[in-house]
């Protein structure tokens, strides 16, 4: 007859790569900061043509947030942090900046009239 199966555990813990540091939550809340504060100079900077202008700032703001996040994630050096906040941080921006601003043109009009 065969042996029954051994435990399904692995039998030594995954090695910790001392090379690699682990990711800062500092680092991680200024990136989440430089992200919003970059959604917010966007809309700012472009407030009286709200249009195609807004929408290819907020494309650049895109890719540098993305590809700088993703970069700086995937190296092994220190700012790890700092790309995952810029990501949280964008994806953040997206969710919660067009809310705010849906509900303060909602205040506007309703005080408006």
């Amino acid at each position: 007859m065969t042996e029954p199966p051994g435990p399904l555990l692995p039998r030594h813990p995954p090695s910790v790569d001392p090379e690699t540091p682990s990711i800062r939550g500092g680092q991680v809340a200024i990136g989440i900061v430089a992200a919003i504060v970059g959604h917010v100079l966007t809309i700012v900077l472009t407030y009286p043509k709200l249009s195609a202008v807004n929408v290819a700032a907020q494309g650049v703001l895109f890719l540098v947030c993305s590809v700088g996040g993703i970069v700086l994630l995937s190296r092994r050096g220190r700012y790890r942090g700092l790309g995952l906040g810029l990501l949280i941080g964008w994806a953040f921006g997206v969710i919660t900046l067009p809310v705010i601003g849906f509900g303060l043109c909602m205040q506007a009009l309703s005080n408006g009239s």
